[in-house]
């Protein structure tokens, strides 16, 4: 997930002269692919958007010094603001100096447990736990003994139908709009495209992710929904739904 270079010149690793800034977005992308991987288990996903955060974050200086060692410290000058004009990198960069000098961010996060037909909510209920449980451990350990026999029979007679989870991080000092995986997708697209202009400054041609792109890349719809068979591998088979 690095800007794509469109010029001759290889423009990434060593051979770049924005060398660094191009580490730090790869830094900022692998903690982005961790939201992904860590997205039901609370405490490690806050980790990883606090870490994405200060990546992010310190792409801008790892820019600013790059810019200077190649003798084009009044391109930083004339364009910076444009990061804090951004609607979505400011509060990005607001967000880390809140994480780094207040207070945490991630406080919790919405779920929507009930029953599924395929990856559509059939029917929602209301479950009081931590916030901080797996969504696994919620699964199994609340939602299955619970209703398992009420809403649906343990057979899964209902072919398609199961119980699940879908969970959701919000955070309002983020974006009012859209959750903290989708919301974070944004921003890394727009940091990209704000280093591919600074190529501009050295006489290289690179392009960055547009919001368009991330939106497609965007797994927060599948990675946020966890399902009974989710967790066991032989449930479709016993239950008859495949061969």
């Amino acid at each position: 997930m690095d800007p794509e270079i469109t010029s001759e010149e290889d423009c990434s690793g060593e051979e770049c002269p924005l060398e660094e800034s191009h580490d730090r977005l790869i830094e900022a992308s692998y903690f982005l692919h961790q939201l992904v991987e860590e997205y039901h288990s609370p405490a490690p996903f806050r980790y990883n958007g606090n870490a994405f955060l200060s990546a992010l974050k310190s792409t801008t200086e790892m820019l600013r010094m790059d810019l200077e060692r190649n003798k084009k410290v009044q391109w930083h000058k004339e364009n910076k603001r444009d990061l804090s004009n951004d609607p979505v990198l400011s509060r990005f960069m607001v967000g880390r100096n809140i994480v780094l000098h207040q207070r945490p961010l991630l406080r919790g996060s919405k779920l929507q447990a009930g029953l599924f037909r395929g990856n559509k909510l059939k029917l929602a209920i209301d479950l009081d736990v931590r916030h901080d449980r797996t969504t696994p451990d919620i699964l199994e350990n609340e939602l299955k003994p619970l209703y398992t026999g009420f809403l649906i029979d343990e057979d899964h007679s209902a072919i398609g139908e199961q119980l699940g989870i879908r969970r959701h991080y919000y955070v309002s000092e983020l974006d009012d709009a859209h959750d903290v995986l989708t919301a974070s997708y944004f921003a890394f697209g727009r940091m990209t495209r704000f280093v591919a202009k600074a190529h501009d400054a050295i006489g290289l041609k690179a392009t960055g992710l547009t919001d368009e792109m991330m939106e497609n890349w965007n797994p927060v719809h599948s990675a946020s929904l966890v399902l009974e068979g989710d967790l066991d591998p032989d449930a479709y088979q016993r239950w008859g739904w495949v061969d």
